[in-house]
Protein backbone atom coordinates (compact mmCIF):
# COMPACT_ATOMS: atom_id res chain seq x y z
CA UNK A 1 0.00 0.00 0.00
CA UNK A 2 2.92 2.28 0.33
CA UNK A 3 3.03 3.07 -3.62
CA UNK A 4 0.01 4.95 -5.29
CA UNK A 5 -2.55 2.68 -6.70
CA UNK A 6 -2.25 3.34 -10.79
CA UNK A 7 -6.32 3.76 -12.06
CA UNK A 8 -6.46 3.39 -15.70
CA UNK A 9 -10.31 5.08 -16.46
CA UNK A 10 -11.09 3.95 -20.04
CA UNK A 11 -13.54 6.57 -21.39
CA UNK A 12 -13.84 10.11 -20.82
CA UNK A 13 -17.86 10.84 -20.43
CA UNK A 14 -19.46 12.23 -17.36
CA UNK A 15 -19.02 9.15 -15.18
CA UNK A 16 -15.37 8.61 -16.44
CA UNK A 17 -14.65 12.17 -15.29
CA UNK A 18 -16.82 12.64 -11.96
CA UNK A 19 -14.61 9.32 -11.08
CA UNK A 20 -11.34 10.72 -11.65
CA UNK A 21 -12.31 13.83 -9.62
CA UNK A 22 -13.26 11.98 -6.43
CA UNK A 23 -10.47 9.81 -6.69
CA UNK A 24 -7.95 13.01 -7.12
CA UNK A 25 -9.86 14.79 -4.02
CA UNK A 26 -8.85 11.46 -2.02
CA UNK A 27 -5.59 12.39 -2.79
CA UNK A 28 -5.84 15.87 -1.01
CA UNK A 29 -3.88 14.58 2.43
CA UNK A 30 -1.82 11.46 0.57
CA UNK A 31 -1.03 10.29 -2.66
CA UNK A 32 -3.26 7.53 -2.85
CA UNK A 33 -4.01 7.02 -6.48
CA UNK A 34 -2.66 7.77 -9.60
CA UNK A 35 -5.26 8.09 -12.08
CA UNK A 36 -4.90 8.02 -15.88
CA UNK A 37 -8.11 8.56 -18.23
CA UNK A 38 -8.02 7.20 -21.73
CA UNK A 39 -10.38 8.85 -24.37
CA UNK A 40 -10.75 7.40 -28.07
CA UNK A 41 -11.41 10.50 -29.46
CA UNK A 42 -9.45 13.19 -30.38
CA UNK A 43 -10.97 16.25 -28.49
CA UNK A 44 -13.86 16.96 -26.97
CA UNK A 45 -16.43 18.27 -29.60
CA UNK A 46 -18.28 21.66 -29.30
CA UNK A 47 -21.65 20.63 -28.84
CA UNK A 48 -23.36 17.68 -27.32
CA UNK A 49 -26.62 16.45 -25.77
CA UNK A 50 -28.65 17.80 -23.33
CA UNK A 51 -30.06 16.27 -19.87
CA UNK A 52 -32.47 16.63 -17.18
CA UNK A 53 -30.60 15.82 -14.02
CA UNK A 54 -32.32 14.05 -11.50
CA UNK A 55 -31.68 15.63 -7.76
CA UNK A 56 -29.40 11.87 -7.20
CA UNK A 57 -27.44 13.52 -9.91
CA UNK A 58 -27.01 17.36 -8.44
CA UNK A 59 -26.33 15.75 -5.15
CA UNK A 60 -23.69 13.71 -6.76
CA UNK A 61 -22.14 16.49 -8.23
CA UNK A 62 -22.49 18.28 -5.04
CA UNK A 63 -20.48 15.78 -2.89
CA UNK A 64 -17.95 16.23 -5.29
CA UNK A 65 -18.02 20.55 -4.52
CA UNK A 66 -18.87 21.45 -8.01
CA UNK A 67 -21.85 23.74 -6.69
CA UNK A 68 -19.71 27.20 -7.99
CA UNK A 69 -19.84 26.54 -11.58
CA UNK A 70 -22.89 24.02 -11.67
CA UNK A 71 -24.89 26.67 -10.11
CA UNK A 72 -24.35 28.83 -13.71
CA UNK A 73 -24.33 26.42 -16.44
CA UNK A 74 -28.03 24.92 -15.79
CA UNK A 75 -31.18 26.14 -14.69
CA UNK A 76 -33.66 23.81 -12.30
CA UNK A 77 -37.03 22.65 -13.27
CA UNK A 78 -39.72 23.13 -10.85
CA UNK A 79 -42.43 22.26 -13.06
CA UNK A 80 -42.71 19.15 -15.50
CA UNK A 81 -45.90 18.43 -17.54
CA UNK A 82 -46.80 15.42 -20.05
CA UNK A 83 -49.79 15.90 -21.89
CA UNK A 84 -51.35 14.04 -25.02
CA UNK A 85 -50.96 15.30 -28.33
CA UNK A 86 -54.34 15.12 -29.75
CA UNK A 87 -57.21 15.33 -26.69
CA UNK A 88 -54.38 17.65 -24.53
CA UNK A 89 -55.00 15.33 -21.54
CA UNK A 90 -52.57 16.21 -18.88
CA UNK A 91 -50.74 12.74 -17.83
CA UNK A 92 -48.44 14.23 -15.50
CA UNK A 93 -48.52 17.23 -13.43
CA UNK A 94 -45.12 17.77 -11.01
CA UNK A 95 -43.91 20.22 -9.24
CA UNK A 96 -41.79 21.13 -6.82
CA UNK A 97 -44.41 21.73 -4.28
CA UNK A 98 -45.06 17.86 -4.09
CA UNK A 99 -41.67 17.15 -2.24
CA UNK A 100 -41.47 15.09 0.90
CA UNK A 101 -38.19 14.46 2.01
CA UNK A 102 -36.04 16.15 4.53
CA UNK A 103 -32.04 15.87 4.40
CA UNK A 104 -29.44 18.44 3.83
CA UNK A 105 -30.42 18.56 -0.13
CA UNK A 106 -33.69 19.01 0.58
CA UNK A 107 -33.36 22.20 -1.39
CA UNK A 108 -32.71 20.72 -4.43
CA UNK A 109 -35.01 21.09 -7.22
CA UNK A 110 -36.23 17.55 -8.26
CA UNK A 111 -34.95 18.08 -11.63
CA UNK A 112 -32.17 20.86 -13.38
CA UNK A 113 -31.76 20.76 -17.03
CA UNK A 114 -28.11 21.02 -18.77
CA UNK A 115 -25.80 20.41 -21.65
CA UNK A 116 -23.60 17.73 -21.61
CA UNK A 117 -20.90 19.72 -22.79
CA UNK A 118 -21.39 22.24 -20.38
CA UNK A 119 -20.96 19.19 -17.05
CA UNK A 120 -17.62 17.77 -19.19
CA UNK A 121 -15.97 20.92 -19.07
CA UNK A 122 -16.89 21.52 -15.31
CA UNK A 123 -15.45 18.32 -14.53
CA UNK A 124 -12.60 18.74 -16.67
CA UNK A 125 -12.44 22.48 -14.86
CA UNK A 126 -12.02 20.47 -11.85
CA UNK A 127 -9.09 17.94 -12.63
CA UNK A 128 -7.08 21.06 -14.34
CA UNK A 129 -6.75 22.54 -10.92
CA UNK A 130 -9.09 25.60 -11.31
CA UNK A 131 -11.24 25.06 -7.96
CA UNK A 132 -11.24 28.83 -7.34
CA UNK A 133 -13.77 28.46 -10.60
CA UNK A 134 -16.07 25.58 -9.82
CA UNK A 135 -15.73 24.89 -6.06
CA UNK A 136 -18.82 24.72 -4.05
CA UNK A 137 -21.00 23.16 -1.75
CA UNK A 138 -24.26 24.75 -2.34
CA UNK A 139 -26.58 25.30 -5.19
CA UNK A 140 -27.07 29.03 -5.55
CA UNK A 141 -28.47 29.54 -9.41
CA UNK A 142 -27.05 32.30 -11.22
CA UNK A 143 -27.14 33.30 -14.79
CA UNK A 144 -23.57 32.19 -16.72
CA UNK A 145 -20.74 34.79 -16.87
CA UNK A 146 -21.18 34.38 -20.86
CA UNK A 147 -24.72 33.79 -21.46
CA UNK A 148 -25.05 35.82 -24.43
CA UNK A 149 -22.22 33.50 -26.03
CA UNK A 150 -19.93 36.07 -26.90
CA UNK A 151 -16.93 36.04 -24.50
CA UNK A 152 -15.41 32.64 -24.09
CA UNK A 153 -11.65 31.43 -21.80
CA UNK A 154 -11.42 28.98 -19.19
CA UNK A 155 -12.61 31.38 -16.77
CA UNK A 156 -16.26 31.89 -17.84
CA UNK A 157 -18.83 29.36 -17.31
CA UNK A 158 -20.52 28.04 -20.23
CA UNK A 159 -18.65 26.32 -23.34
CA UNK A 160 -18.62 27.89 -26.90
CA UNK A 161 -16.77 26.88 -30.48
CA UNK A 162 -13.12 25.36 -29.54
CA UNK A 163 -13.19 25.25 -26.31
CA UNK A 164 -11.67 22.51 -25.56
CA UNK A 165 -8.39 23.65 -27.64
CA UNK A 166 -8.34 27.13 -26.30
CA UNK A 167 -8.54 26.09 -22.41
CA UNK A 168 -6.97 21.96 -21.77
CA UNK A 169 -4.97 21.44 -24.50
CA UNK A 170 -2.03 21.47 -21.68
CA UNK A 171 -3.72 21.55 -18.55
CA UNK A 172 -4.62 17.55 -18.14
CA UNK A 173 -0.83 15.89 -18.26
CA UNK A 174 -3.46 12.38 -16.90
CA UNK A 175 -5.22 12.20 -20.10
CA UNK A 176 -4.27 10.80 -22.82
CA UNK A 177 -6.64 11.54 -26.46
CA UNK A 178 -6.92 9.11 -29.65
CA UNK A 179 -6.55 5.88 -26.95
CA UNK A 180 -9.00 3.18 -28.70
CA UNK A 181 -9.09 0.33 -26.38
CA UNK A 182 -8.82 -3.13 -27.93
CA UNK A 183 -8.08 -5.26 -25.78
CA UNK A 184 -6.81 -5.90 -21.79
CA UNK A 185 -5.09 -8.78 -20.05
CA UNK A 186 -5.31 -9.56 -16.37
CA UNK A 187 -2.61 -11.37 -15.02
CA UNK A 188 -3.35 -14.86 -13.40
CA UNK A 189 -0.30 -14.63 -10.78
CA UNK A 190 -1.08 -10.83 -9.66
CA UNK A 191 -4.06 -9.52 -10.82
CA UNK A 192 -2.71 -6.22 -12.52
CA UNK A 193 -4.43 -5.58 -15.76
CA UNK A 194 -2.59 -4.42 -18.97
CA UNK A 195 -4.26 -2.64 -21.44
CA UNK A 196 -3.64 -2.49 -24.98
CA UNK A 197 -4.44 0.19 -27.46
CA UNK A 198 -5.27 0.34 -30.96
CA UNK A 199 -2.50 2.88 -31.59
CA UNK A 200 0.22 0.36 -30.42
CA UNK A 201 0.26 1.24 -26.91
CA UNK A 202 0.52 -0.59 -23.59
CA UNK A 203 -0.52 0.35 -20.37
CA UNK A 204 0.23 -1.35 -16.93
CA UNK A 205 -2.49 -0.45 -13.82
CA UNK A 206 -3.69 -2.05 -10.30
CA UNK A 207 -7.24 -1.17 -11.57
CA UNK A 208 -8.91 -0.77 -15.16
CA UNK A 209 -12.44 1.26 -14.95
CA UNK A 210 -14.87 0.52 -17.75
CA UNK A 211 -16.52 3.82 -18.53
CA UNK A 212 -16.59 3.44 -22.33
CA UNK A 213 -20.27 4.06 -22.47
CA UNK A 214 -23.31 2.12 -24.36
CA UNK A 215 -20.48 0.26 -26.49
CA UNK A 216 -18.16 -0.25 -23.94
CA UNK A 217 -15.54 -2.31 -25.27
CA UNK A 218 -14.38 -3.39 -21.57
CA UNK A 219 -17.93 -4.90 -20.98
CA UNK A 220 -17.63 -6.55 -24.40
CA UNK A 221 -14.56 -8.36 -22.27
CA UNK A 222 -15.76 -8.56 -18.71
CA UNK A 223 -19.20 -10.44 -19.93
CA UNK A 224 -17.62 -11.82 -22.69
CA UNK A 225 -20.04 -10.15 -24.81
CA UNK A 226 -23.44 -11.74 -23.45
CA UNK A 227 -24.70 -8.32 -22.99
CA UNK A 228 -24.40 -6.27 -26.39
CA UNK A 229 -26.34 -2.92 -26.54
CA UNK A 230 -29.75 -4.09 -27.74
CA UNK A 231 -31.98 -1.88 -30.19
CA UNK A 232 -35.21 -0.39 -28.99
CA UNK A 233 -37.47 -0.17 -32.08
CA UNK A 234 -36.79 4.06 -32.08
CA UNK A 235 -34.34 6.66 -32.41
CA UNK A 236 -33.32 10.08 -30.77
CA UNK A 237 -33.05 13.68 -32.14
CA UNK A 238 -32.02 16.39 -30.22
CA UNK A 239 -31.30 20.15 -30.75
CA UNK A 240 -31.25 22.97 -28.95
CA UNK A 241 -32.67 26.83 -29.92
CA UNK A 242 -31.03 29.31 -28.44
CA UNK A 243 -33.71 32.45 -27.54
CA UNK A 244 -31.06 35.13 -28.39
CA UNK A 245 -29.49 34.01 -31.41
CA UNK A 246 -32.11 32.34 -33.69
CA UNK A 247 -30.51 30.27 -36.57
CA UNK A 248 -29.75 31.55 -40.33
CA UNK A 249 -31.52 30.57 -43.52
CA UNK A 250 -33.92 28.13 -41.29
CA UNK A 251 -36.00 26.03 -43.33
CA UNK A 252 -39.74 28.27 -43.60
CA UNK A 253 -41.82 25.42 -44.91
CA UNK A 254 -42.48 22.15 -44.33
CA UNK A 255 -42.20 19.09 -47.74
CA UNK A 256 -46.05 19.07 -48.42
CA UNK A 257 -45.45 23.71 -48.55
CA UNK A 258 -47.24 24.14 -45.43
CA UNK A 259 -45.90 27.42 -43.31
CA UNK A 260 -43.48 26.70 -40.48
CA UNK A 261 -44.28 29.49 -37.98
CA UNK A 262 -41.45 31.24 -37.10
CA UNK A 263 -41.14 31.97 -32.84
CA UNK A 264 -39.93 34.75 -31.67
CA UNK A 265 -38.20 34.96 -27.78
CA UNK A 266 -41.33 35.78 -25.95
CA UNK A 267 -43.63 32.88 -27.94
CA UNK A 268 -40.53 30.42 -27.23
CA UNK A 269 -40.91 30.88 -23.35
CA UNK A 270 -44.51 30.72 -23.32
CA UNK A 271 -44.13 27.50 -24.57
CA UNK A 272 -41.25 26.42 -22.44
CA UNK A 273 -40.53 28.80 -19.21
CA UNK A 274 -38.22 29.54 -17.30
CA UNK A 275 -38.03 26.08 -14.72
CA UNK A 276 -40.14 24.02 -17.07
CA UNK A 277 -40.26 20.63 -18.93
CA UNK A 278 -42.76 19.33 -20.91
CA UNK A 279 -43.87 16.84 -22.90
CA UNK A 280 -46.16 15.87 -25.97
CA UNK A 281 -46.91 12.13 -26.49
CA UNK A 282 -48.60 11.37 -30.05
CA UNK A 283 -49.19 7.88 -32.13
CA UNK A 284 -45.31 7.08 -33.20
CA UNK A 285 -43.62 9.78 -31.68
CA UNK A 286 -43.11 11.83 -28.63
CA UNK A 287 -41.75 14.90 -28.09
CA UNK A 288 -40.17 17.00 -25.21
CA UNK A 289 -39.00 20.34 -24.13
CA UNK A 290 -36.81 21.30 -21.23
CA UNK A 291 -35.65 24.83 -20.32
CA UNK A 292 -32.20 24.86 -19.71
CA UNK A 293 -31.37 28.25 -18.75
CA UNK A 294 -29.02 30.74 -19.69
CA UNK A 295 -31.20 31.56 -23.15
CA UNK A 296 -31.80 27.63 -23.99
CA UNK A 297 -34.35 25.29 -24.99
CA UNK A 298 -33.36 21.74 -25.74
CA UNK A 299 -35.68 19.49 -27.43
CA UNK A 300 -35.26 15.90 -27.96
CA UNK A 301 -37.60 13.56 -30.42
CA UNK A 302 -38.35 9.89 -29.82
CA UNK A 303 -39.87 8.14 -33.22
CA UNK A 304 -40.26 4.67 -34.06
CA UNK A 305 -37.87 2.55 -35.93
CA UNK A 306 -38.27 -0.91 -36.61
CA UNK A 307 -34.40 -1.20 -37.11
CA UNK A 308 -31.43 0.64 -36.48
CA UNK A 309 -30.28 3.14 -38.73
CA UNK A 310 -33.61 3.25 -40.60
CA UNK A 311 -34.32 6.61 -41.27
CA UNK A 312 -30.54 7.86 -41.68
CA UNK A 313 -30.13 5.04 -44.23
CA UNK A 314 -33.03 5.83 -46.09
CA UNK A 315 -31.81 9.05 -46.64
CA UNK A 316 -28.02 8.03 -47.16
CA UNK A 317 -29.28 5.76 -49.69
CA UNK A 318 -31.17 8.28 -51.85
CA UNK A 319 -28.57 10.79 -51.62
CA UNK A 320 -26.08 8.44 -52.86
CA UNK A 321 -28.10 7.33 -55.88
CA UNK A 322 -28.59 11.18 -56.84
CA UNK A 323 -24.81 11.35 -56.46
CA UNK A 324 -23.52 8.49 -59.11
CA UNK A 325 -26.63 9.30 -61.16
CA UNK A 326 -25.57 13.19 -61.47
CA UNK A 327 -21.52 11.79 -61.78
CA UNK A 328 -22.98 9.70 -64.48
CA UNK A 329 -24.57 12.44 -66.44
CA UNK A 330 -21.65 14.84 -65.97
CA UNK A 331 -18.61 11.93 -67.04
CA UNK A 332 -17.21 13.09 -63.73
CA UNK A 333 -16.18 10.24 -61.37
CA UNK A 334 -17.56 10.86 -57.83
CA UNK A 335 -15.72 12.83 -55.34
CA UNK A 336 -16.67 14.37 -51.87
CA UNK A 337 -18.92 16.39 -52.51
CA UNK A 338 -22.47 16.44 -51.87
CA UNK A 339 -24.96 16.37 -54.78
CA UNK A 340 -28.90 16.66 -54.94
CA UNK A 341 -31.41 16.62 -52.09
CA UNK A 342 -32.09 13.59 -50.32
CA UNK A 343 -34.80 11.84 -52.18
CA UNK A 344 -37.72 10.37 -49.67
CA UNK A 345 -38.95 7.94 -51.54
CA UNK A 346 -35.54 6.06 -51.58
CA UNK A 347 -35.68 1.87 -50.76
CA UNK A 348 -33.42 -0.95 -50.33
CA UNK A 349 -30.50 -0.82 -47.65
CA UNK A 350 -27.19 -0.23 -47.39
CA UNK A 351 -25.82 -3.25 -47.72
CA UNK A 352 -27.55 -4.77 -50.76
CA UNK A 353 -28.12 -1.65 -53.06
CA UNK A 354 -25.83 -1.98 -55.74
CA UNK A 355 -25.23 0.57 -59.15
CA UNK A 356 -26.76 -0.90 -62.16
CA UNK A 357 -23.43 -1.30 -64.63
CA UNK A 358 -25.65 1.11 -67.15
CA UNK A 359 -25.02 4.03 -64.49
CA UNK A 360 -21.08 3.78 -64.12
CA UNK A 361 -19.04 6.50 -65.18
CA UNK A 362 -17.06 6.00 -68.20
CA UNK A 363 -14.22 7.99 -66.83
CA UNK A 364 -11.29 6.77 -64.85
CA UNK A 365 -11.58 7.83 -60.85
CA UNK A 366 -8.29 9.43 -60.02
CA UNK A 367 -8.87 7.71 -56.25
CA UNK A 368 -9.03 4.19 -57.73
CA UNK A 369 -6.40 2.19 -56.91
CA UNK A 370 -5.19 -1.76 -57.32
CA UNK A 371 -5.92 -3.58 -54.73
CA UNK A 372 -1.98 -4.76 -54.18
CA UNK A 373 0.84 -3.72 -52.07
CA UNK A 374 2.76 -2.62 -54.42
CA UNK A 375 1.68 0.08 -57.16
CA UNK A 376 2.19 -0.82 -60.75
CA UNK A 377 2.53 1.91 -63.22
CA UNK A 378 -0.48 1.96 -65.00
CA UNK A 379 -0.40 0.65 -68.76
CA UNK A 380 -2.40 3.30 -71.84
CA UNK A 381 -4.90 0.09 -71.90
CA UNK A 382 -5.20 0.29 -68.31
CA UNK A 383 -5.74 4.31 -68.55
CA UNK A 384 -8.85 4.24 -70.57
CA UNK A 385 -10.64 1.19 -68.95
CA UNK A 386 -13.94 2.05 -67.64
CA UNK A 387 -14.09 2.47 -63.92
CA UNK A 388 -16.65 1.44 -61.34
CA UNK A 389 -17.94 4.73 -59.36
CA UNK A 390 -19.14 3.64 -55.42
CA UNK A 391 -20.48 5.37 -52.94
CA UNK A 392 -21.34 3.48 -50.48
CA UNK A 393 -24.35 4.96 -47.90
CA UNK A 394 -22.37 2.90 -44.88
CA UNK A 395 -19.40 5.70 -45.16
CA UNK A 396 -21.57 8.52 -45.53
CA UNK A 397 -23.29 10.83 -42.33
CA UNK A 398 -26.42 13.40 -42.30
CA UNK A 399 -25.61 16.64 -42.38
CA UNK A 400 -26.86 18.82 -39.58
CA UNK A 401 -28.86 20.37 -42.07
CA UNK A 402 -30.22 17.44 -42.87
CA UNK A 403 -30.68 16.31 -39.25
CA UNK A 404 -33.16 19.13 -39.21
CA UNK A 405 -35.30 18.00 -42.04
CA UNK A 406 -35.39 14.47 -40.46
CA UNK A 407 -36.70 15.88 -37.63
CA UNK A 408 -39.71 17.90 -39.56
CA UNK A 409 -40.03 14.89 -41.44
CA UNK A 410 -40.68 12.92 -38.46
CA UNK A 411 -42.89 15.68 -36.48
CA UNK A 412 -45.14 15.25 -39.66
CA UNK A 413 -46.31 12.03 -38.86
CA UNK A 414 -48.65 12.99 -36.08
CA UNK A 415 -50.04 16.20 -37.21
CA UNK A 416 -51.82 16.27 -33.19
CA UNK A 417 -48.45 17.54 -32.02
CA UNK A 418 -48.66 21.50 -31.50
CA UNK A 419 -47.78 23.64 -34.57
CA UNK A 420 -45.16 25.31 -32.65
CA UNK A 421 -42.89 22.32 -32.52
CA UNK A 422 -42.14 22.73 -36.23
CA UNK A 423 -40.76 26.18 -35.69
CA UNK A 424 -38.55 24.96 -32.62
CA UNK A 425 -37.07 22.22 -35.06
CA UNK A 426 -36.59 24.87 -37.83
CA UNK A 427 -34.85 26.85 -35.44
CA UNK A 428 -32.65 25.10 -33.95
CA UNK A 429 -28.93 25.77 -33.91
CA UNK A 430 -27.49 23.52 -36.78
CA UNK A 431 -24.72 22.42 -34.68
CA UNK A 432 -26.29 21.43 -31.74
CA UNK A 433 -28.23 18.50 -34.11
CA UNK A 434 -27.81 15.26 -33.71
CA UNK A 435 -29.65 11.86 -34.22
CA UNK A 436 -28.80 8.25 -32.68
CA UNK A 437 -30.67 5.17 -32.44
CA UNK A 438 -32.02 4.29 -29.28
CA UNK A 439 -30.24 1.04 -27.14
CA UNK A 440 -30.16 0.09 -24.39
CA UNK A 441 -29.38 -3.55 -22.29
CA UNK A 442 -32.85 -4.39 -20.91
CA UNK A 443 -33.13 -8.16 -22.76
CA UNK A 444 -30.36 -9.44 -20.58
CA UNK A 445 -29.02 -7.00 -18.06
CA UNK A 446 -25.52 -7.22 -16.44
CA UNK A 447 -25.84 -9.20 -13.42
CA UNK A 448 -22.55 -8.02 -12.30
CA UNK A 449 -20.13 -4.85 -13.12
CA UNK A 450 -17.04 -6.98 -12.44
CA UNK A 451 -14.91 -10.34 -12.75
CA UNK A 452 -16.70 -12.40 -9.36
CA UNK A 453 -14.40 -15.33 -9.46
CA UNK A 454 -11.05 -13.77 -11.31
CA UNK A 455 -9.41 -11.44 -9.36
CA UNK A 456 -12.60 -9.66 -8.85
CA UNK A 457 -12.53 -5.81 -8.21
CA UNK A 458 -9.49 -5.30 -11.23
CA UNK A 459 -11.89 -4.93 -13.49
CA UNK A 460 -14.86 -2.73 -12.85
CA UNK A 461 -17.86 -1.65 -15.37
CA UNK A 462 -19.70 2.31 -14.69
CA UNK A 463 -22.81 3.91 -16.20
CA UNK A 464 -23.67 3.27 -19.52
CA UNK A 465 -20.56 0.65 -19.72
CA UNK A 466 -22.56 -1.03 -17.00
CA UNK A 467 -26.16 -0.09 -17.42
CA UNK A 468 -26.83 1.58 -20.09
CA UNK A 469 -30.76 2.84 -20.28
CA UNK A 470 -33.31 3.99 -23.35
CA UNK A 471 -33.82 7.25 -23.84
CA UNK A 472 -37.07 9.03 -23.99
CA UNK A 473 -38.25 12.45 -24.56
CA UNK A 474 -36.61 14.05 -21.66
CA UNK A 475 -33.65 11.80 -21.95
CA UNK A 476 -32.97 8.73 -19.24
CA UNK A 477 -31.78 8.92 -15.45
CA UNK A 478 -28.48 7.27 -17.43
CA UNK A 479 -26.25 10.56 -16.31
CA UNK A 480 -27.86 10.39 -12.71
CA UNK A 481 -27.40 7.42 -12.50
CA UNK A 482 -23.03 7.26 -13.58
CA UNK A 483 -22.78 10.55 -11.39
CA UNK A 484 -23.82 8.26 -8.42
CA UNK A 485 -21.82 5.51 -9.36
CA UNK A 486 -18.65 7.69 -9.23
CA UNK A 487 -19.13 8.85 -5.80
CA UNK A 488 -20.05 5.54 -4.62
CA UNK A 489 -16.61 3.95 -6.21
CA UNK A 490 -14.99 7.09 -5.14
CA UNK A 491 -15.74 6.82 -1.93
CA UNK A 492 -15.53 2.78 -1.43
CA UNK A 493 -11.79 3.10 -2.70
CA UNK A 494 -11.34 6.29 0.00
CA UNK A 495 -12.30 3.75 2.67
CA UNK A 496 -10.86 0.58 1.25
CA UNK A 497 -7.45 2.32 1.10
CA UNK A 498 -7.87 4.07 4.57
CA UNK A 499 -5.94 2.92 7.55
CA UNK A 500 -9.19 2.38 9.44
CA UNK A 501 -10.79 0.83 6.07
CA UNK A 502 -8.00 -1.44 5.66
CA UNK A 503 -8.42 -2.64 9.62
CA UNK A 504 -11.87 -3.52 9.22
CA UNK A 505 -11.60 -5.07 5.86
CA UNK A 506 -8.66 -7.24 6.95
CA UNK A 507 -10.94 -8.19 9.83
CA UNK A 508 -13.77 -9.53 7.93
CA UNK A 509 -11.62 -11.53 5.01
CA UNK A 510 -10.07 -14.42 4.25
CA UNK A 511 -6.79 -14.23 5.21
CA UNK A 512 -5.30 -16.46 2.01
CA UNK A 513 -5.46 -13.25 -0.33
CA UNK A 514 -2.99 -10.53 -0.45
CA UNK A 515 -4.17 -7.07 1.23
CA UNK A 516 -4.21 -5.22 -2.69
CA UNK A 517 -6.58 -8.22 -3.77
CA UNK A 518 -8.58 -8.12 -0.34
CA UNK A 519 -9.36 -4.66 -0.46
CA UNK A 520 -10.04 -4.19 -4.47
CA UNK A 521 -12.31 -7.49 -3.67
CA UNK A 522 -14.23 -5.52 -0.88
CA UNK A 523 -14.71 -2.95 -3.48
CA UNK A 524 -16.14 -4.67 -6.57
CA UNK A 525 -18.36 -6.63 -4.71
CA UNK A 526 -19.26 -4.04 -2.45
CA UNK A 527 -20.29 -1.57 -5.56
CA UNK A 528 -21.79 -4.36 -7.26
CA UNK A 529 -24.09 -5.24 -4.12
CA UNK A 530 -24.87 -1.05 -4.30
CA UNK A 531 -25.15 0.05 -7.80
CA UNK A 532 -26.85 -3.32 -9.57
CA UNK A 533 -30.34 -3.76 -8.07
CA UNK A 534 -31.41 -0.02 -8.77
CA UNK A 535 -29.78 0.17 -12.65
CA UNK A 536 -31.34 -2.96 -12.91
CA UNK A 537 -34.61 -1.92 -11.77
CA UNK A 538 -34.41 0.98 -14.19
CA UNK A 539 -33.07 -1.28 -16.97
CA UNK A 540 -36.36 -3.42 -16.93
CA UNK A 541 -38.79 -0.99 -16.23
CA UNK A 542 -37.03 1.35 -19.60
CA UNK A 543 -37.48 -1.39 -21.58
CA UNK A 544 -41.12 -2.35 -20.91
CA UNK A 545 -41.65 1.23 -21.62
CA UNK A 546 -40.07 1.69 -25.11
CA UNK A 547 -41.07 -1.54 -26.73
CA UNK A 548 -42.06 -0.99 -29.81
CA UNK A 549 -44.53 -3.52 -31.28
CA UNK A 550 -44.92 -4.17 -35.14
CA UNK A 551 -48.43 -4.13 -35.04
CA UNK A 552 -49.40 -0.34 -36.00
CA UNK A 553 -52.28 -0.63 -33.18
CA UNK A 554 -49.94 -1.22 -30.58
CA UNK A 555 -47.85 1.57 -31.66
CA UNK A 556 -50.15 4.67 -29.61
CA UNK A 557 -50.05 2.35 -26.76
CA UNK A 558 -45.81 1.81 -26.63
CA UNK A 559 -45.35 5.43 -27.63
CA UNK A 560 -47.61 6.34 -24.23
CA UNK A 561 -45.10 4.21 -22.43
CA UNK A 562 -41.95 5.72 -24.28
CA UNK A 563 -42.66 9.42 -22.86
CA UNK A 564 -44.02 9.03 -19.24
CA UNK A 565 -43.76 5.74 -18.27
CA UNK A 566 -40.62 4.17 -16.48
CA UNK A 567 -39.43 7.05 -14.57
CA UNK A 568 -42.61 9.31 -13.94
CA UNK A 569 -46.32 8.14 -14.09
CA UNK A 570 -44.97 4.37 -12.58
CA UNK A 571 -43.00 6.09 -9.66
CA UNK A 572 -44.19 8.40 -6.99
CA UNK A 573 -42.50 12.21 -7.14
CA UNK A 574 -40.15 10.75 -3.68
CA UNK A 575 -38.94 7.77 -6.02
CA UNK A 576 -38.11 9.95 -9.01
CA UNK A 577 -35.76 11.92 -6.49
CA UNK A 578 -34.06 9.56 -4.31
CA UNK A 579 -33.90 6.01 -6.58
CA UNK A 580 -30.66 5.22 -7.70
CA UNK A 581 -28.94 7.44 -5.43
CA UNK A 582 -25.52 7.54 -3.34
CA UNK A 583 -27.17 5.02 -0.29
CA UNK A 584 -23.95 3.94 2.06
CA UNK A 585 -24.39 2.16 5.13
CA UNK A 586 -25.24 4.54 8.05
CA UNK A 587 -22.32 2.49 10.29
CA UNK A 588 -19.05 3.36 8.32
CA UNK A 589 -17.69 7.01 8.55
CA UNK A 590 -17.21 7.57 4.49
CA UNK A 591 -14.21 9.87 3.09
CA UNK A 592 -15.23 13.19 2.10
CA UNK A 593 -14.87 13.94 -1.68
CA UNK A 594 -15.99 17.86 -1.60
CA UNK A 595 -12.35 18.95 -0.34
CA UNK A 596 -10.49 20.41 -3.12
CA UNK A 597 -6.74 19.98 -3.08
Amino acid sequence: MDQPKRIAIVGGGITGLALAVALERLNKESKRFEVYVFEQQQKYPDNMAHYILYKTGLKALLELGLGKRLSRIGWPIASFKSLESESGEILVDWSNEQKQESSDFDYLPSMFGVRQVDLIRLLLTSLAGREDLVHGLDLVIKEASNANMVQDGIEHDLALQDWFEKEFQDLLPQFYFGYELESYQTSAEHGMVTLFFTNGQEVDCDVLIGADGFHSKVREFVLHNRCPPQHCSSCVLQGIVRLYCPAVDAPSKLSDGTPIQQLNRDQLLRLCPDGTAQSFVGQGISFGLSNLGNGMIGWTLVAHQQKPRAFVEEILVGKARDQIHLASLTGNALGSQTFGIPRQESGGSAEDWVLPPSERSSQVSPNSQRPSAVQEPATREQETKPATVVADPNQMELTKEEIVQLGLALAMKDRTMPKEIFGIIAESDPQTVFIKDNVDLAEEPPASYITPKFHPGRVILVGDAAHAIATCAHGSVGASLGLCDAVVLGKLFGYAFSAQGTADIIQKSPTNQDLDSMLLSYIGNQFVQLRQPPASFYLSEARQAVHWKKQPEGIWKSMTKLSVGYTWTRSTFKDMQTRGGVEMDPNIVWPKLHQPQ
